[in-house]
Parts: C-alpha cells; structure tokens; sequence
C-alpha cells in the first residue's frame, strides 16, 4: 500500500544508505582528482548480507580528471587522445568543474531519478527525499579527509550559491552534425536544488 509510515521511513532509509555509499565513494575519488561515468548505467550496487558495501563502476575511458590532484597522488596523466576538432571534457582545469559531473550526473540524473521513482510509486514527498540526500551528502563531505579550504569550497558550490549548473543532452544531441567525438552535451543554469527544497519545507 502507497504512503504507509512504516514503508515511507524504510524507503528512506534505504534511499539514504545508497546516498551516502555513493557520496562517499564518488568524494574520494573526487578528493584525489578523479570522477567517474556515474549516472544511473554505470554505477551498479553491490549488496552483501542485505546491506549496500560497494558501487561497480565502469566506463573507464571516459573518467574526468583534475590533473594537479591526480600528480599529488603519484597518479600517471593517462594522456586522453581526442578525436581532432572535438572538446575535450575529460580534462578539466578547476576542482568547480570537475564537481560539475557530480552536481549534473550525479544528483540531478542519476539519484533524481531514484527520487522521482520513490516518490511516485510510495507516495513520498519529493522535500522530505531531498532533505534526506542532503544529510547524507553532508555526513559524506565531512568524513572524507579534505583540506578545509576545500571543503568550505564544496559546501559553499553545493549548499550556498543560488544557482547550479544543468546539463544539456536533448537540444545538443539534435542539433548535432556529423560523427561525435563523444555524447553531445551543452550547460545552462537552474536554481540550486537544495535551496528551493528549504524554500518548500519553510512554506509548508
């Protein structure tokens, strides 16, 4: 049965052990100067004694980097070659535009779609899965060791600034000519998810 309190409360703890073993995981890579492929295809639960231990990844020829973190680790350039006349996504010069894969791919994508999934068939405010995504989310960038000054960065691109970015694949995927180097995407902006969740719950 829809929206029973002891399915809602078990929906969402699940929910949040997915959200924190994924936020967990794609940090530390994010911590060291790597993001993989991780919407919802490339990311594959692994579950031991009925609890979530690990994520499969793949797509590995197209993780983005942030080289000057990769080189602190000791951590070899795997020297991407792009197709001539083709961006290049793969290498990417600030740690901001590296958290773009987590902040589009990552939430708006692939774990959005697990909301609006529960959501629909529990009958589960969409607020109440946002605000248990962002706990996890923070539970997550306080556990992994980052310098403060990255982590004050983290928080202030994730949780304060007004806007994010949003990711384009429809209107580029048509618009586009020719053989691709790679899937056509475009940017464009929206308000930041986690604000417009605190707006509702205040309103509410």
């Amino acid at each position: 049965m829809r929206g029973l309190p002891d399915t809602a409360a078990s929906v969402k703890q699940l929910f949040g052990e997915v959200c924190l073993t994924f936020f967990e995981i794609m940090l530390r890579l994010f911590r060291i100067g790597l993001m993989p492929e991780i919407h919802g295809q490339n990311c594959v639960l692994i579950w031991k004694n009925g609890k979530i231990e690990h994520i499969l990844l793949r797509d590995h020829d197209s993780v983005r980097l942030h080289l000057p973190w990769l080189t602190e680790q000791g951590i070899a350039d795997p020297d991407y070659q792009i197709r001539p006349g083709y961006s290049n996504s793969l290498y990417n010069e600030t740690p901001k535009k590296l958290l773009f894969y987590l902040q589009t791919l990552g939430i708006q994508v692939n774990l959005y779609a697990i909301i609006d999934t529960l959501s629909d068939t529990y009958g589960i405010e969409e607020p109440s899965l946002w605000s248990v995504l962002r706990v996890q989310l923070e539970n997550a960038i306080q556990s992994v060791p980052f310098k403060p000054d990255v982590r004050r960065e983290i928080e202030q691109i994730i949780f304060e600034k007004p806007d994010w970015p949003l990711k384009l694949l429809i209107k580029p995927l048509l618009e586009q000519s020719g053989v691709p180097g790679s899937m056509p995407s475009g940017q464009s902006r929206i308000q930041n998810p986690f604000l417009y969740v605190d707006e509702t719950t205040i309103i509410s």
